[in-house]
């Protein structure tokens, strides 16, 4: 029998199924339990007994110290490790006494999910990948059945629709610019440099055609950049080392700035430090630099960021660049990426292109 009464309670028996036996206080409740055990084993042909596995905060313990042996082989970094120790850690806050072997979707979905909803939705759904990635780590160990974190989690918002910055606003912006900030904001438009990397970029990475460098005369070579908790590293992946060729007008501009830049900047042969010669901060170029220029220039105010947006339009509008080299340039590590984010302006261009021929068609 699977369920029977004693003492006015009423005992649920799973041992046929691998279970165990539970006290409930209503018959329909006994029943539940015996019927979720059948069905966990008709789903994944097993049944784990939650009272064998561990705590959610010591599975979280135990897999923490797995990805801290991944990271003093190299395997991961030491910011992904700490991303995964926050949202695990938050996890805990919430369900930590629990056992894994009773952790289920809806948990997830009535427990953790909450406290990871104070972020954006890109952030949730990192945090819910973590989550995903300990509830592997589970199953592979037999703490659980089910992934517990298989849950759906709304799409993020879509990108903002980039509207091509025009090259004249660009040069408004340069020529009002102040000249302790117009070396950084033309390097950055007419490189497409990532503001890491910008920060990173030493002397000795930018080839002149005069000779002052070794290597491929005319070009900057991107192999590092500036990460908030790392230090210098090397760029994300192997696609963001790279070199970007000089126009003469961005070559000009360095030359005159590597004559011009005090002395007190060159301790460390960085490019565009600090006034004190150290590593610099973006915010002060957006704000005491490009922001300050907009203003003057009687422009709508942009971001840093959108210089990078400016160079790629440029390639793409003004050039006859392939998609494979305006990926190559911007660094990205898939073509796919540089049609997620520009897709739009390429069919613009095209299209732009196709109704130019057929106007010089019809007007010749």
């Amino acid at each position: 029998m699977s369920v029977r009464s004693a003492n006015g309670k009423f005992i649920g028996n799973a041992r046929r199924f691998g279970g165990t036996e539970k006290i409930f206080a209503t018959r329909s409740e006994a029943k539940d339990y015996v019927r979720s055990v059948e069905a966990e084993i008709s789903r994944n042909g097993t049944y784990i007994n939650p009272k064998k596995t561990p705590t959610f905060a010591e599975a979280v313990k135990d897999f923490i110290q797995d990805e801290k042996l991944k990271l003093r082989k190299g395997l991961i970094g030491s910011a992904h490790l700490r991303n995964k120790e926050v949202a695990l850690l938050q996890a805990a806050e919430a369900v930590g006494d629990m056992r894994v072997g009773d952790l289920r979707p809806s948990v997830t979905v009535k427990e953790i999910k909450p406290v990871y909803d104070s972020g954006s939705v890109k952030t949730l759904r990192n945090k819910i990948s973590i989550l995903k990635e300990l509830s592997k780590w589970c199953l592979e160990r037999d703490y659980c059945a089910v992934n517990f974190a298989d849950i759906t989690v709304g799409a993020a918002p879509k990108a903002a629709f980039l509207k091509p910055i025009s090259k004249d606003i660009i040069n408004k912006i340069i020529k009002v610019s102040e000249d302790k900030y117009k070396p950084h904001i033309v390097c950055a438009a007419l490189t497409g440099m990532r503001a890491s990397e910008q920060i990173a970029l030493e002397w000795s990475d930018v080839a002149f055609s005069d000779g002052h460098n070794s290597g491929e005369s005319g070009a900057i070579y991107i192999e590092k950049a500036l990460k908030k908790k790392d230090g210098v590293r090397e760029p994300k992946t192997r696609h963001g080392v790279r070199r970007i060729p000089m126009s003469l007008r961005l070559r000009e501009t360095l030359e005159e700035w590597r004559e011009d830049q005090p002395a007190k900047q060159r301790q460390r042969g960085l490019v565009f430090p600090s006034r004190e010669g150290n590593y610099a901060s973006v915010d002060n170029w957006r704000n005491r630099g490009l922001h300050k220029a907009c203003d003057r220039a009687g422009v709508d105010r942009i971001r840093w960021h959108d210089l990078r947006h400016y160079f790629a339009s440029v390639l793409i509008f003004g050039s006859k660049c392939t998609v494979t080299e305006v990926a190559k340039l911007l660094g990205h590590s898939s073509v796919q990426i540089t049609y997620q984010i520009y897709g739009h302006w390429m069919e613009d261009s095209e299209r732009d292109r196709v109704l130019a021929q057929k106007m010089d068609a019809a007007f010749s």
